[in-house]
């Protein structure tokens, strides 16, 4: 629940948010349609948005896992 928690928080700051989908480019190699997409639902699923790239397929569970990480070594509140 706290990982949803900072995911909502961190979607307020435009900072955060460009380095969340640096390291989904950088470290996870993810596609620029996939990165379109998280753009487009950024607003809409706040706190949702690691496990709805998983249901969609966009990444693998390691992949979620590394996001969750990423979340809570950044700090970012999302």
């Amino acid at each position: 629940m706290l990982k949803n928690k900072n995911l909502i928080k961190t979607m307020n700051n435009p900072q955060l948010i460009t380095n969340f989908l640096q390291f989904l480019r950088q470290d996870l190699a993810m596609c620029d349609d996939s990165l379109d997409f998280i753009r487009r639902h950024l607003d809409v699923n706040q706190g949702n948005l690691p496990m709805l790239l998983w249901q969609y397929g966009l990444i693998t569970l390691p992949q979620l896992d590394s996001i969750f990480d990423w979340i809570e070594h950044t700090g970012c509140l999302i």
